[in-house]
């Protein structure tokens, strides 16, 4: 079991409530030889033992494996999380149910969660406080039989036999072993600074103790009215799973914008927000439909007994190249950079254009347009490299999208 104890625990009182829970799930569980921890947008139509390809990261619309399905394995799990300008990968990873996840290489993703990262992701002119809490009940598992032991369905049988010699793009070389599900509610206070100097300033001037409370320095309260209009509050706030239409009575439309010239009903939204997860967010799951698909564990074939050799190749399984994976990550690394250029040309342009003069206010709307484009065949390039990991087509295709990509000066999207 994995169980992040942190202050935020004691300052909301809620570990109280799920001490029963509490126990051994970490001894149950460890026995078995999962594989990958498996993110998808499409999890819901995930059932145990369906055939997935580790490299190229997907699914197949097929059940290559047959067990017994236990439900009994482990107890309710629950993370607190609290962080301080958090990045891209942490946040989406969290809502993806990755918590302590490898990071080295952003995921590129679609939907209400990816979004939410991106515009809660902290860069030099963004400070963020984040709260997370993640509640997860028993897995449902998919064992082996005592007697026989795990075994290939009859279509993969067929599809290894008529095509033995291409097995790892037909069948896969693992399957679905463990469903874990689960539910996330994050709550992100979010200050929006002028330019990178008055981050570095003012951003030491506010404090949060998680109870809820935000404490501004007498330093901050006495500056101009100026200074204070030109930092932007945002509370925002995203559940999966239980009842989010609960949230929206507290945090209307999920979001309220203020600044520090008025920024109590940003501060009182938030505390609202905190005292919703422990009270209100923690009761609402008596059923487990309350719960949605968190995430998927796979269990490859080779690890899984002699009855699964017939699903895997006479050789090895090729692997992607190092140039491969170098790749994957430059080019995810600098999808990210262009998501957040494109949302400080934005808020620039929004928050502070009368001040922007005509050639400073062009070249932030040329970075905001090349940002933006350069984000769409990034994450498309990327795409393709997960569907062909082996051989060169992934490297050809980084070269051919660096000579499409949209060079820009980012000292424009300075003030």
């Amino acid at each position: 079991m994995k169980f992040t104890y942190s202050p935020l625990a004691r300052a909301m009182g809620v570990a109280v409530f799920f001490a029963c829970s509490f126990s051994t799930a970490a001894e149950q569980i460890g026995n078995f030889n999962f594989a990958t921890q498996a993110s998808n947008s499409d999890l819901d139509s995930v059932t145990l033992g369906t055939a997935y390809h580790s490299e190229k990261e997907g699914f197949y619309a097929l059940q290559s494996v047959l067990g017994q399905v236990d439900e009994t394995y482990g107890n309710t799990e629950m993370d607190f999380v609290v962080g301080v300008d958090m990045s891209y990968s942490q946040l989406s990873s969290m809502l993806d149910g990755n918590l302590g996840a490898a990071l080295d290489v952003p995921v590129i993703k679609v939907g209400v969660g990816a979004s939410y990262a991106k515009q809660n992701t902290a860069d030099n002119y963004t400070g963020t406080y984040t709260l997370f809490l993640s509640l997860k009940p028993k897995k449902r598992l998919l064992v082996a039989d005592p007697q026989t032991g795990f075994k290939p369905t009859q279509a993969a049988l067929d599809l290894a036999n008529a095509n033995p010699g291409d097995k790892f793009n037909n069948i896969g070389n693992e399957f679905v072993s463990a469903i874990e599900y689960g539910s996330q509610v994050m709550i992100n206070l979010k200050f929006q600074y002028k330019n990178d100097e008055d981050k570095v300033k003012w951003g030491g001037q506010l404090g949060v103790d998680w109870a809820g409370k935000v404490n501004v320095s007498g330093k901050l309260q006495k500056v101009d009215e100026d200074v204070k209009r030109n930092i932007k509050i945002t509370v925002s706030a995203l559940q999966f799973g239980g009842d989010p239409i609960e949230l929206l009575k507290v945090i209307p439309n999920q979001l309220v914008n203020c600044t520090m010239e008025n920024p109590t009903p940003c501060f009182d939204v938030f505390k609202n927000s905190i005292d919703y997860i422990k009270t209100n967010y923690v009761a609402q799951f008596d059923t487990l439909d309350k719960y949605n698909v968190g995430r998927v564990l796979t269990q490859s074939y080779t690890d899984s007994g002699p009855s699964l050799s017939p699903l895997v190749p006479d050789d090895v399984y090729p692997a992607k190249s190092i140039l491969t994976k170098l790749a994957l990550k430059n080019m995810s690394d600098d999808w990210v950079q262009a998501i957040l250029d494109n949302r400080r040309a934005d808020n620039v342009l929004n928050y502070y254009a009368s001040e922007l003069n005509n050639s400073h206010r062009t070249a932030l709307e040329t970075i905001r347009d090349n940002s933006l484009f350069n984000s769409f065949i990034l994450a498309d390039a990327v795409d393709f490299c997960k569907r062909n990991p082996i051989g060169n087509y992934c490297r050809d295709r980084e070269l051919q999208t660096r000579g499409r990509v949209h060079q820009y000066d980012r000292k424009w999207l300075e003030l």
